[in-house]
């Protein structure tokens, strides 16, 4: 909830008492006490992009670890089931942890990308809308991550390749014939958006990106073929290039992210969203004020 004081947006993070407005709060922008200076030492909403790459890093490296710890225990020693272990943490499965993980952080990026939308389109010019693409793919990416929506392709692909004597190998998993070109038109659709960016933040994009697209269609063409070599999934092989098919996508996604709030965290940025967030409370000012009175202190 936001409570417009005379000189500062402030945010609450916390309710009200009886006697005291307890709150966790923190100003986003001081226009008239604090000026610009005063927001480079300052994080948006509190978050600190470094701190929350570290902690999406360790948690993505106990996903690793408790993948490879229950595999090593069901393909080495025989416990095939571990209380459904096996399955929860399994970075190739659906419906686990792991997937729902990677779903919440791509719709996280989503949302991420469309309040970035929003502050750019305050601007007045045509840079909002390349974010607002972004942020429709991350959450049909989001969506086909909970949903397997991709895994579609292959009813479609599959007799093409059969017929035409390719379905082998690394086109085992034959929707990357759709991915792979999808993904150029895409970069190069792009190229102007990430030109316009500050160097730093387009660096960060393109190599997030890279290692997101290596595991995502470079490793998993890789599985293909390890699975077609061996002709089965319960291999420490085919285990490994899981691990680091599914360790690119989670590290690319995390890196993206702090990517998003590194440039949202810009004092230009900063200002636009003070101001959005001004604009947005101010059109409920007084409803706010008529519902909630805070008590004075005695």
């Amino acid at each position: 909830m936001c409570f417009l004081q005379k000189n500062r947006t402030t945010v609450f993070l916390a309710g009200v008492s009886d006697r005291t407005v307890r709150c966790g709060a923190m100003d986003v922008f001081s226009a008239k006490s604090s000026g610009p200076q005063a927001v480079n030492n300052q994080f948006l909403f509190g978050l600190n992009p470094a701190i929350l790459f570290r902690g999406l890093s360790l948690w993505i490296i106990f996903l690793i670890g408790m993948f490879l710890g229950t595999q090593v225990l069901s393909l080495h020693w025989g416990f095939e089931y571990q209380k459904g272990l096996v399955r929860l943490f399994h970075l190739d499965g659906e419906n686990n942890i792991p997937s729902w993980y990677s779903s919440v952080m791509l719709g996280l990026g989503s949302l991420v990308l469309a309040i970035i939308a929003r502050v750019e389109q305050m601007r007045e010019s045509a840079g909002a809308r390349p974010w607002w693409v972004l942020a429709a793919v991350f959450l049909c990416l989001s969506m086909d991550e909970a949903a397997s929506i991709h895994e579609m392709l292959i009813w479609v692909v599959t007799p093409i390749l059969k017929q035409a004597g390719m379905f082998a190998g690394f086109l085992t998993y034959s929707w990357v014939v759709v991915g792979i070109p999808l993904v150029g038109i895409i970069a190069l659709a792009f190229r102007p958006f990430l030109a316009r960016l500050p160097h730093d933040t387009a660096r960060l994009f393109i190599f997030a990106g890279g290692l997101f697209v290596t595991g995502a269609i470079g490793i998993e063409m890789l599985g293909a073929q390890v699975e077609s070599s061996i002709g089965t999934r319960e291999a420490m092989a085919y285990v490994l290039v899981v691990t680091m098919e599914e360790s690119c996508e989670m590290f690319g996604v995390a890196l993206f992210l702090y990517g998003l709030l590194s440039y949202l965290n810009r004092p230009e940025s900063r200002q636009q969203l003070s101001r959005l967030i001004d604009s947005e409370s101010g059109l409920s000012k007084s409803s706010i004020e008529g519902q909630h009175q805070f008590p004075q202190s005695s």
